[in-house]
């Protein structure tokens, strides 16, 4: 059949290199297919996205709401913080009332982490800049706020600066629950041996990480996921649509992972 070379378009954020070192390194069989990895921010991957460039791309949770027709969420690789999410940063301490005075940098209309402010304090006035410029335009003074998404949520005490919203707290105490920030997701126009493929070695990745982790701490709750991840696929497998099956197995694959995960971390 020949080489099949597909682009897979990720954040170069920590948790997507976590996703997709697997698949880089080679770890994992993909068979004809053979990804050429696209590295941008997010909300350049969600405007692709409208435009159907990339095959499989990462995504905001908001983006797909936009995207369904043409994408298709993949059964592996989604964001959730649980009491964990993007937050609002300032030089001084501002209320959800002060923050709507303020001009907000943002990382893109299209993304989660503007979705749920939005949710949380009403209209705003906001900036749109890449996702790596807005800790630096807060310093600089530029803004009055910005809104922070990946390793800028760990290093904004180190520029000075406070956390005036936590979105993830406030999404936990409003709902109990995570909040779903990132997906990965395929385009449905591809072929149904291309779709099936893309599955199968995206499936290999979450068995393959925990089980290194597995290895190293003889952890039986990792033991038990690995089982239960590969029984829920042999269920799925024949389904007829590569698509449907992405999507049938999704809510599976997480809820068995999230448990382990709960058996595994303090």
């Amino acid at each position: 059949f020949g080489v099949c070379r597909r682009k897979l378009g990720n954040t170069p954020d920590a948790d997507d290199a976590f996703m997709f070192y697997a698949v880089t390194a080679g770890k994992i069989e993909t068979g004809e297919l053979e990804f050429r990895h696209v590295l941008t921010d997010i909300e350049t991957l969600n405007r692709w996205a409208m435009e159907g460039k990339l095959p499989v791309t990462a995504l905001s949770l908001h983006a797909y709401a936009y995207v369904a027709d043409r994408y298709a969420l993949l059964p592996h690789g989604a964001s959730m913080g649980r009491r964990y999410g993007p937050i609002v940063v300032s030089q001084k301490p501002l209320t959800p009332e002060a923050l709507r005075r303020e001009t907000i940098a943002i990382p893109g209309t299209l993304t989660t982490a503007y979705l749920a402010l939005k949710v949380c304090i009403g209209e705003f006035r906001y900036a749109v800049l890449p996702f790596d410029q807005i800790l630096g335009a807060v310093v600089d003074g530029r803004y009055g706020a910005g809104l922070l998404i990946h390793e800028g949520q760990l290093t904004y005490q180190d520029h000075g600066l406070v956390n005036s919203l936590d979105l993830g707290v406030w999404w936990h105490d409003r709902t109990g629950l995570p909040l779903p920030l990132g997906v990965n997701a395929v385009r449905r126009d591809l072929a149904a041996t291309v779709l099936k493929t893309l599955l199968v070695a995206g499936l290999l990745v979450l068995p393959w990480t925990i089980s290194l982790w597995a290895a190293e701490t003889w952890s039986f709750a990792a033991t038990v996921a690995l089982l239960l991840i590969a029984v829920f696929w042999m269920e799925e497998q024949d389904q007829a649509s590569a698509a449907d099956m992405a999507q049938g197995i999704f809510v599976r694959v997480h809820a068995v992972v999230m448990f382990a995960l709960w058996l595994i971390v303090p």
